[in-house]
Order: C-alpha cells, then structure tokens, then sequence
C-alpha cells in the first residue's frame, strides 16, 4: 500500500552525464556538414528526327508514333518496340536531353496545362461553394491526357 505508482518521469534517467553531453555536441556540430550528392548534369544531344515533330505534313503521325512508343515503354512492352522507333525517340532520359523533342512536347503540353490552371480558379471556387469535386474530375482528365507523353529508359 505504501508504493507510489509508476510514472513515466521517474523511469527517465535523472542526469546527463559527460558522454551524454559529449555526443550531443558532436551530433550538432557534425549534422550541418554532411554532403549531399551532386546530380550530375544530363548531355544534350540533338536528334534530326525530332525536328520531324514540327513539321505541319510529316509532324501529326510523328507524334501519333511517339505516343505509341511512349505507351509500349509505359506498358513494359520493350520486345515490341522497332528499330525506327528506337532510331526516332529512343534515348536514355536519365543521362540525356534532346533539346528539339523536349521543345515539341512542352509546345504540345504547354496550353493544356495552361487552359488548367485558369480553369482551377473556376473549379476551386465552385467547389467551395457548393461541394462539388470538379477540380479532382479536371487533374483526372489532365492526367489521362498527358499520359501518353511520358517517356521512360527501355
């Protein structure tokens, strides 16, 4: 009867001792000076054939071809893919940028996302005022639209 119940205080140690303390300073003294890795820059490289990507005649079934490489590479489908696919749009997107391709995609991707974000004002505001989701509908149907111009590593 004469115990005193357990708290949660009294099992903390009840000083620091010089290790304690000593650790501490290195600790805060050491976080700041940690290195972080330096992201290497990426190549430019240009190829010729991207430049077929703004042509008025040839362009439109360039780009039908892009999506439909960029979907086999989405879908992991890397045996399927052509010698002038791989000619055409084939490069490595970690290591390299080709300067005229990611030109023609922000050109394609640009107004979208554009029209986008001043159709948010809209959409924000209604659903606020009365409780609708068509903000979410919106980034679905931006989602779903520039989907196929993502391009991975085969």
């Amino acid at each position: 009867m004469g115990e005193k119940p357990f708290r949660y205080q009294d099992s903390l140690p009840s000083k620091l001792d010089d290790k304690d303390i000593t650790d501490q300073i290195r600790f805060q003294v050491s976080r700041n000076n940690t290195k972080e890795p330096q992201q290497k820059s990426k190549k430019i490289v240009w190829n010729p054939f991207s430049a077929l990507l703004f042509d008025p005649i040839i362009g439109p079934s360039q780009w039908a071809q892009k999506v439909r490489y960029n979907k086999k590479i989405n879908e992991g489908r890397f045996d399927e893919i052509t010698d002038k696919e791989k000619l055409y749009f084939g490069r490595d997107t970690e290591k390299e940028v080709d300067i005229v391709a990611d030109v023609a995609e922000g050109l394609v991707t640009g107004p979208p996302l554009g029209v986008k974000s001043l159709a948010e004002f809209l959409t924000i505001g209604a659903d606020y005022a009365f409780d609708t989701n068509f903000t979410k509908k919106l980034d679905q149907v931006t989602r779903k639209f520039l989907k196929p111009q993502v391009n991975q590593k085969p």
